[in-house]
């Protein structure tokens, strides 16, 4: 029996959000984040139907300010993403990201989404 990983995407969000170092306001923003999860999927021989294997979940994306250069001196600190429909989601930043990208970070969630508080 062969397995492979896949990613599923379990939902992509786009908007406009607010990011913040705890209580303090850092920077409006514009993201593009999806949440995925790893699946691990069996190919049993003798053409039996495939069966997979739910794994972690993750969330990763792009937030797009013209505050980038400031976002990415926060790489590896706990922001907090405030997202257009009133969820909150805390993350990393990655890096920031250059080239076609413009003024862009890649970021990592931390947990999952959170109701707004």
């Amino acid at each position: 029996m062969n397995t492979k990983e896949e990613l599923k995407v379990l939902g992509s969000f786009n908007g406009a959000g607010q990011v913040y170092e705890g209580e303090r306001f850092v920077a409006d923003v514009n993201y593009s984040i999806k949440e995925v999860e790893e699946v691990v999927v069996a190919e049993p021989s003798g053409g039996a139907p495939s069966e997979g294997v739910a794994g972690q979940r993750n969330i990763c994306g792009v937030v797009r300010s013209p505050l980038a250069e400031v976002l990415a001196h926060y790489s590896g600190a706990r922001l907090t993403l405030h997202l257009q429909d009133g969820r909150v989601l805390d993350f990393t930043v990655a890096k920031k990201l250059d080239g076609n990208w413009g003024n862009a970070c890649l970021i990592q969630g931390l947990g999952g989404f959170l109701a707004k508080s």
